[in-house]
């Protein structure tokens, strides 16, 4: 530990002309000690800012938690045994913690609960004790993830209201992030845009336009997951989640498979000039269609007919004819 200059005052009277020293007070003590440097990855659970002193501290003890390189603002404050986060900036607000023995432990560090890039800075603990105050500094570094990760979409079918492509990160983002969904096996293009806390849609590419959708409270929640309406089986394909952050950048990459929907339906016919009997296939893809269906009945002599429409989803129809 390092002891700093004792702050002296000098009490001075005015007696005739001159002026004589009456009293001499020592008012306190600085001490200071050697700065921490604490590193930590963006997404931890918390971070342990260290700060200890003697054990057994008076009750009246004062313990500080503030931040230097932004105006000095409380991050944590203990007094009277208790906490006191009347102060406190609402940034740290249910993200601090200090032991509940500390005064019998000298252990007054802050726990930081979910660190994010922006609480990266400087740390002042400051305790108040007695007529002493010490000091200590920790400089905070928070490393902002760059991983890629790669996720898997379940297989939807077309006919679905609509897909979600899913892109989490940390919650609580800085409100200049910007976030890209692309396409890659198309040439990369902007299939929903996100940026100055607004959808960017004037690069979004038409095929995507009035079919995509990301959450209204996104940079709170972190959660940046795409829905995609109406998914079709062209929409098959790999997409990328880019997230701008500071000065990192975290991708997420996402595979979607859009299933189309096929069935084949069955058909006898009997053809009442002949009698011979033939068979319909109906080979019936995507979106919704209206058949016109013609059936017989009767006999040679009175043939008799009639019409009705049958539907489903689907987008074209082949129809084999087989005798």
């Amino acid at each position: 530990m390092q002891k700093g200059s004792a702050v002296i005052y000098l009490q001075l009277v005015r007696k005739k002309n001159l002026l004589l020293p009456v009293q001499l007070m020592l008012c306190f003590v600085v001490l200071s000690v050697p700065q921490v440097e604490v590193k930590v990855e963006e997404g931890s659970d918390s971070v342990i800012l260290p700060c200890k002193t003697t054990p057994d501290l008076p009750e009246d003890t004062r313990v500080e938690w503030t931040r230097s390189e932004v105006g000095l603002i409380t991050v944590h404050e203990y007094s009277n045994r208790n906490d006191d986060l009347m102060t406190q900036d609402e940034v740290y607000r249910d993200r601090t913690k200090m032991n509940e023995d500390l005064l019998r432990t000298g252990d007054l560090s802050l726990t930081l609960k979910q660190p994010k890039v922006k609480d990266t800075g400087r740390y002042i603990c400051t305790i108040y004790r007695d007529k002493d105050i010490l000091r200590q500094k920790v400089v905070l570094q928070v490393k902002g993830q760059r991983s890629i990760y790669r996720s898997e979409v379940n297989v939807v079918d077309t006919g679905s209201q609509f897909v979600i492509l899913p892109c989490n990160t940390t919650p609580d983002l800085p409100e200049d992030s910007t976030v890209e969904w692309t396409r890659s096996d198309l040439g990369l293009i902007t299939v929903h845009e996100y940026s100055n806390r607004n959808d960017e849609l004037m690069t979004q590419d038409e095929v995507y336009r009035d079919r995509t959708k990301m959450n209204e409270d996104l940079l709170r929640t972190g959660d940046l997951s795409l829905t995609l309406k109406q998914p079709k089986v062209k929409d098959t394909g790999r997409y990328i989640c880019t997230i701008y952050r500071d000065k990192d950048i975290l991708r997420q990459k996402v595979v979607l498979q859009v299933k189309g929907q096929c069935c084949k339906l069955r058909s006898e016919v009997s053809f009442l000039d002949t009698g011979h009997r033939s068979e319909i296939f109906f080979m019936l893809i995507h979106r919704t269609i209206s058949i016109l269906v013609q059936s017989f009945s009767g006999s040679p002599g009175s043939p008799g007919c009639s019409w009705g429409f049958w539907r489903s989803f689907f987008s074209f129809a082949a129809v084999f004819h087989v005798r």
